[in-house]
């Protein structure tokens, strides 16, 4: 059969029916050749049932954190099994989580059950320096104060985080540049900032384990959300860029979505946790989800009207 006869559809029906928008379709398409559409006499792209199948496998590995660049080069068949691979992977959460923390003025009570979760955090090693934490502990996660990492915060959490034999940390801060910030969260720290309570840095903590775990695909979906545009990578690298013009929208936009997208993320859990609170949760999800996709619509126009490309 030719392919005119077998493609036959057109990007709106593509992106309706995947879920995918259009934007990100033509993206990926020019980026990464993923597929491949005919062309009808108007030079309008047509697609076939072999090129849907392919998008939606991608569009899944992709909210399961695997990057586009790498799954452009695999068979249909490879994405197959890649899809069965992660939707065949229950979602466990850890039921302890050790954590070494370092803080100047004294432990916060972190010790304790993260709410709803069914997951203990421990605190196994205590110093007022990061420098004091002893060689061969076994830990999860790193939690310490900004004002004890030095001069070159960054630099230093690496090598401790290296030391200390895990990627994970939970970075508290009261004051800190932006460009401090976000070079910090790509080192993999959680940030909470001020003096928070031992309850919130449980849940950072507990969030920062969960994150490594590329679990998110199978948390249990939630009704009439968009899908995800951008992945957590991608949003940092926005956060991150220095716009031609004055405007920093794009780089506010990047970190709204971040926290939107974090949200909707902890909502699922607590839907799937607490079932006394299973529909409180299911709303708050999808009302998250929402406001999540319509900041991701706000970024593509805000970047193609300062003339930033989405995404190196």
């Amino acid at each position: 059969m030719s392919e005119a006869k077998t493609h036959t559809l057109s990007m709106g029906a593509v992106s309706k029916i995947t879920g995918i928008p259009a934007d990100t379709i033509r993206t990926w398409e020019r980026r990464y050749d993923v597929v491949q559409p005919a062309r009808d006499a108007s030079s309008r792209r047509l697609y076939g049932q072999a090129d849907v199948t392919r998008l939606t496998a991608i569009a899944t590995l992709s909210k399961a954190g695997e990057r586009v660049a790498d799954l452009a080069a695999l068979s249909s068949a490879e994405l197959d099994e890649r899809v069965q691979m992660h939707t065949g992977t229950q979602r466990q959460s850890p039921t302890l989580v050790r954590v070494a923390l370092v803080h100047p003025t004294g432990a916060p009570a972190l010790s304790g059950v993260v709410s709803g979760e069914g997951t203990r955090v421990e605190v196994v090693a205590t110093a007022s320096a990061i420098g004091q934490l002893p060689e061969g502990l076994t830990i999860d996660v790193l939690v310490v104060d900004l004002g004890g990492l030095g001069e070159d915060a960054v630099a230093e959490l690496r090598k401790h985080l290296e030391r200390l034999k895990t990627t994970r940390a939970v970075v508290t801060y009261h004051f800190a540049p932006r460009e401090l910030q976000t070079r910090l969260q790509q080192a993999g720290a959680f940030l909470v900032r001020g003096s928070a309570p031992g309850n919130t840095l449980r849940r950072a903590v507990f969030d920062a384990v969960l994150r490594t775990q590329a679990d998110v695909v199978n948390l249990p979906s939630v009704p009439d959300v968009p899908d995800v545009l951008f992945d957590r990578v991608q949003l940092e690298q926005l956060l991150n860029i220095e716009p031609d013009l004055l405007c920093e929208c794009p780089n506010h936009l990047a970190g709204l979505a971040i926290a939107m997208r974090e949200f909707e993320l902890y909502s699922q859990r607590c839907e799937s946790q607490n079932t006394a609170d299973a529909a409180l949760h299911t709303d708050l999800a999808r009302a998250t989800g929402k406001m999540r996709a319509e900041l991701e619509q706000l970024i593509v126009r805000v970047c193609a009207q300062d003339g930033i490309e989405l995404f190196g």
